[in-house]
C-alpha cells in the first residue's frame, strides 16, 4: 500500500491503517524531504489525539515506512492513495474572489503521471 503525501491526511490515513492492519505494509512517500525526515526520526510534525500511540504501534510492527522516492514506492504498490495538497488557485487580476476559486490540481496530476509511468513499466 502506498500513500502519496506525508502531510496531515496522508500520514494519519497510513498510520491508522498500519496500526490496525499489521499484515499489510504501508509506504508513505512525499517530495518534501524535511517532512519525510521528521517522520523517519519519529518526530511527529503535528498533534492529533492518539497519533503517537498509533505511530508507535505501526512502527513497532514494522509495517510503516516513509520515503522521498515517490515513483519507486508507487511502482511497488498494489494500491495507491493520493493525499496531496490541492489548494485554491490564486484569482487572476480581473476575477473577483466572490466568484469562487478553482482548485490547484498541480500536485495531484503530478502523482497521476507518476502512477502512469510506474504502470507502464509493469508490462
Amino acid at each position: 500500500m502506498c500513500v502519496v503525501g506525508a502531510g496531515y491526511v496522508g500520514s494519519l490515513t497510513a498510520i491508522t491503517m498500519a496500526a490496525q492492519c499489521p499484515a499489510v505494509h504501508f509506504t508513505v512517500c512525499d517530495i518534501n524531504q524535511a517532512l519525510v525526515s521528521k517522520w523517519q526520526k519519529a518526530v511527529l510534525p503535528f498533534y492529533e489525539p492518539q497519533l503517537g500511540e498509533y505511530f508507535e504501534k505501526a512502527t513497532a510492527q514494522g509495517n510503516l515506512s516513509y520515503t522521498e522516492q515517490v515513483e519507486a514506492a508507487i511502482s511497488k504498490a498494489d494500491v495507491v492513495f493520493i493525499c496531496v495538497n490541492t489548494p485554491p488557485s490564486k484569482p487572476k487580476p480581473f476575477e473577483k474572489e466572490s466568484l469562487g476559486l478553482k482548485t490547484d490540481m498541480t500536485a495531484f496530476f503530478s502523482v497521476v503521471r507518476s502512477i502512469g509511468k510506474a504502470s507502464a513499466n509493469l508490462s
